[in-house]
């Protein structure tokens, strides 16, 4: 979103995922497992776009709050339990709706124009049970890669 000239937010809970959301380019971060993300950006105005990745269908929920008038929900990512929103809020002309992204060709592109890398935990291919253990643990930073020498 920063690379979008977006002014970034990131809430998430816990202290530690900080420092990581800032070195992205968020320009706050809010713990929401210390304060209600929903007010702290109704504080700041609203949001004009909520982008959730989070797989909470509570968390969500609780952050269709922070909507400015009019503001949009986006979700990319796959809930796991039921989302519930409050027929009154919706009266702000908030809308939430799914993506599932574009197309590889339009990420790689938007990648390359705008310097965006991956960020991978590099296993090597001798490790490969490990790296399938911590995936399945939801342990490993961000992309699991195993790398194959010669």
């Amino acid at each position: 979103a920063v690379k979008m000239g977006f002014q970034t937010v990131a809430i998430s809970r816990g202290k530690e995922k900080e420092a990581l959301a800032l070195k992205f380019g968020a320009h706050q971060y809010i713990d929401a497992s210390v304060t209600d993300g929903a007010k702290e950006l109704k504080k700041m105005g609203g949001a004009q776009v909520i982008l959730v990745t989070a797989p909470s269908g509570k968390s969500i929920s609780e952050l269709y709050g922070g909507l400015a008038r009019g503001g949009q929900m986006i979700i990319v990512s796959s809930p796991k339990d039921m989302i519930q929103i409050h027929p009154g809020s919706i009266l702000g002309g908030g809308s939430i709706s799914g993506s599932t992204g574009g197309s590889i060709e339009e990420a790689i592109h938007f990648s390359v124009l705008t310097e965006v890398v991956p960020m991978v935990e590099v296993f090597p291919l001798e490790q490969a049970a490990l790296a399938f253990e911590k995936m399945m643990q939801a342990k490993v930073h961000f992309r699991s890669v195993l790398k194959m020498t010669r």
